[in-house]
């Protein structure tokens, strides 16, 4: 067997979280080092291999950014594991020996995901099952995605509102059976939505299942930006006090199916002029129908319009 020497080694400072570099600029750092200990360039490396997680990055082919990283030009020989550094330096190793190689550069790198992380590592999927990854033996769970009204650390409480559908979905179910002693797991918060500074008018659009979060979203808006919220509620006495300056309209439903009377609201709405932002949740088939309006209709930009079907009724 080949004698095989380590003679450089680098590493980037760990942290927490990561969120001001991409997979590149935490890795050239550590790689320029690694060459300039030993005074080489990559035009003296005959080999390199990654080794990283697709998987975990929540992106395919996440390990072809970080080529940039160690230069791929001129062409080498490159490879990747999708596993971590110790298998990438096995794998090179293994060339050593086999006498295709006499150099090699190993690197790899962890970088959860370009999402919101609490969200992803609650949501990654097992490739096999596609679904929530789990313990073996236990039965999985049914995730669904609920806004927090109330916290408190010290009594170890936590106020969840949910709205009982009758025979719509496992959440209702649940929550109309749910016992004390019941078990439920919760996970650390999340959400893509964020308040855009420069939009010149904010319209928020929901029915009772998204009060919770529009509660929160119409308290992060700013002051002095105008806001309208179109609320549709079974009547008068579903209305809550909400926060914020926003201009809420309650939409009663009555009789009437589900969401029609929040579409034809919205529809007859004078919105503010310039660029607006919307946030809407609700009853899927409404959000659905309304996210086309505001996008076809309204001109609204596409990325401007966050909507999110919480329940089913038609």
């Amino acid at each position: 067997m080949r004698d095989v020497a380590v003679i450089s080694f680098a590493q980037t400072e760990q942290k927490r979280r990561v969120e001001d570099l991409n997979e590149v600029e935490m890795l050239m750092p550590a790689t320029q080092q690694v060459l300039s200990q030993v005074d080489m360039t990559i035009d003296d490396i005959g080999f390199t291999c990654s080794g990283s997680t697709d998987y975990l990055a929540g992106v395919g082919f996440s390990f072809v950014m970080t080529l940039d990283g160690v230069g791929p030009w001129p062409p080498i020989q490159e490879s990747h594991v999708e596993m971590d550094g110790a298998f990438a330096l096995y794998e090179a190793w293994v060339k050593l020996q086999l006498g295709e190689i006499d150099t090699a550069l190993i690197y790899s790198y962890s970088k959860s995901s370009p999402g919101d992380l609490p969200m992803v590592l609650t949501r990654q999927l097992d490739p096999y099952t596609v679904a929530p990854l789990w313990p073996a033996g236990e039965p999985r769970p049914t995730i669904r995605t609920y806004t927090v009204r109330r916290f408190d650390a010290a009594a170890g409480e936590l106020d969840v509102d949910f709205v009982l559908h009758e025979g719509h979905g496992p959440a209702a179910a649940w929550a109309r059976d749910a016992r004390p002693g019941v078990w439920v797991g919760v996970s650390e918060p999340g959400g893509r939505y964020a308040v855009d500074p420069e939009a010149e008018f904010h319209l928020v659009i929901g029915d009772e299942s998204a009060l919770p979060a529009v509660a929160t979203v119409l308290d992060a808006l700013p002051g002095g930006v105008p806001a309208l919220a179109y609320l549709e509620v079974a009547d008068p006495a579903e209305e809550q006090a909400l926060p914020g300056e926003a201009k809420v309209s309650w939409v009663h439903r009555g009789s009437r199916p589900a969401g029609e009377p929040l579409t034809d609201a919205v529809r007859a709405a004078q919105l503010p002029g310039g660029r607006g932002q919307a946030w809407l949740a609700g009853e899927s088939a409404c959000v659905r129908d309304l996210r086309r309006h505001l996008l076809d209709d309204r001109k609204l930009d596409r990325r401007a319009v966050y909507a999110t079907g919480y329940w089913r009724a038609r």
